[in-house]
């Protein structure tokens, strides 16, 4: 479950993104964050991945902590992304390419708010 208030830590990008699975690898972080689109804004970050997000991931915006989560949960390879909350529409737009991913997996991902747009990702 990806939840409203995603938790982050004083550290570093990649270890938020971590948090999800500690033993990941970080070609495993960067693959989970290029499929929650997460690259873009890492690139605009002058040190990448080893970036301070702050306290609470204050040098964040509200979508970048989201892709996080995201993130997060693409590490763990779970059978099913449940994500809570309203997703704005930006960070929706860049997330929902990366369903297709996930199919050959049986994984699908659900949002409450746009459920009737994965409804075509969920495998029959």
């Amino acid at each position: 479950m990806v939840p409203q208030d995603t938790v982050l830590f004083n550290d570093t990008l990649l270890s938020n993104i971590a948090y999800g699975k500690p033993s990941a690898t970080r070609e495993e972080i960067v693959q989970a964050a290029e499929m929650a689109r997460l690259t873009e804004a890492i690139g605009r970050f002058p040190d990448g991945y080893d970036t301070m997000v702050g306290e609470r991931g204050l040098k964040l915006s509200g979508g970048e902590k989201q892709r996080v989560a995201i993130a997060r949960a693409f590490l763990r390879c779970p059978s099913c992304i449940l994500h809570a909350n309203d997703v704005n529409l930006q960070a929706f737009q860049l997330i929902y390419p990366a369903r297709r991913v996930f199919l050959h997996a049986s994984v699908f991902v659900v949002s409450f708010l746009w459920l009737s747009l994965f409804l075509d990702a969920i495998p029959c």
